[in-house]
This record gives structure tokens, sequence and C-alpha cells, in this order.
């Protein structure tokens, strides 16, 4: 249903799976990191909550945009 398919979508984005640049897909861990860490940002987890559940933290990078 639409409301599976939203929760997966959620799901995936605190997993760090999504939003992945076409350039780099299957994504790396170092994408998958990053997202993660963005996501916690914009639901205000503390890194401590990100890590509890991915088992690490990685420090927060510039944008290289």
């Amino acid at each position: 249903t639409r409301a599976e398919v939203h929760a997966q979508l959620v799901e995936a984005q605190a997993d760090g799976l999504v939003p992945v640049p076409k350039n780099d897909y299957p994504p790396s861990a170092d994408t998958i990191a990053r997202n993660k860490e963005l996501y916690a940002i914009q639901h205000h987890q503390s890194a401590s909550d990100t890590a509890s559940s991915t088992g690490n933290v990685t420090a927060p990078r510039a944008a290289s945009d």
C-alpha cells in the first residue's frame, strides 16, 4: 500500500541508503554514514542516538560542493 511504501522510504532514509548520487550506486560506506548524520540532524537526534543504532560515529565533514 501507499503507507507501506512511505514507511519503507522513511526506514531507508534512516538507514542512510537514500538519497544516493547517480555516480555512487550502490552507496559507499562513507555515503551511508554521511546520510545517517544528515538524517539525525534533520530529525533532531543526537549523534549518540545514531551511534547506538549503527555501532559507530563519524565526524561531520564539510560539503565538497
